[in-house]
């Protein structure tokens, strides 16, 4: 993960995967001071995807969520809404294999639609 610096086109590198918290980071969305959040598509404890976040200060990344057979596969997209509530779908469940809608409060994940 990095930042792009628009005035001098610096390039900063913010936090790397490792396999172990996700591999093939998508896109990310921010909160209400500045905590960064997205997605990888595999990785994770259990291989199929995580929820990340990094810290807006110490660039620390951490995982939210990893994805196993009762919540999903392969996270695509994500949402914060105006509290910090996250949202978001995955490509694949276990289940019926037609993907998930989950809800991320207070760290706390809530299967919304499967």
């Amino acid at each position: 993960m990095f930042k792009v610096d628009l005035t001098t086109g610096a390039l900063t590198a913010l936090a790397s995967f490792n396999g172990a918290d996700g591999n093939y980071g998508s896109g990310i969305v921010c909160d209400n001071i500045g905590n960064l959040y997205g997605t990888t598509n595999s990785g994770g404890a259990n291989d199929w995807g995580t929820v990340f976040k990094v810290d807006q200060r110490t660039h620390v990344l951490t995982t939210v969520l990893s994805f196993a057979v009762s919540n999903g596969e392969s996270p695509i997209g994500l949402y914060a809404d105006a509290v910090g509530n996250l949202y978001g779908s995955t490509y694949r469940v276990a289940r019926n294999d037609d993907g998930t809608v989950y809800r991320i409060v207070a760290g706390a994940t809530t299967l919304v639609h499967s």
